[in-house]
């Protein structure tokens, strides 16, 4: 258990040390970081509508339901 703990703090030390002594890696993570938020606030406000606030569980249910299963069609 000794031996797994030391691993786990060498290889803190090892990332801490890394991020410490970057020039250009932390521009491009904060970079990066940036890119991430702003794609997820833009998927969230177009595409993932709040279409069950306001509604009772019962709505919920159906809503759900409706929007999970096909209508089944007798032509093949």
């Amino acid at each position: 258990m000794k031996r797994i703990g030391h691993i786990l703090r060498d290889v803190w030390a090892f990332y801490v040390t890394g991020f410490r002594e970057m020039t250009w890696g932390r521009t491009l993570w904060i970079l990066i970081l940036v890119k991430l938020f702003l794609i997820f606030v833009v998927l969230r406000l177009f595409f993932f509508r709040p279409t069950l606030q306001g509604l009772d569980n019962d709505a919920k249910s159906e809503t759900v339901g409706n929007n999970l299963t096909l209508p089944q069609s007798d032509e093949r």
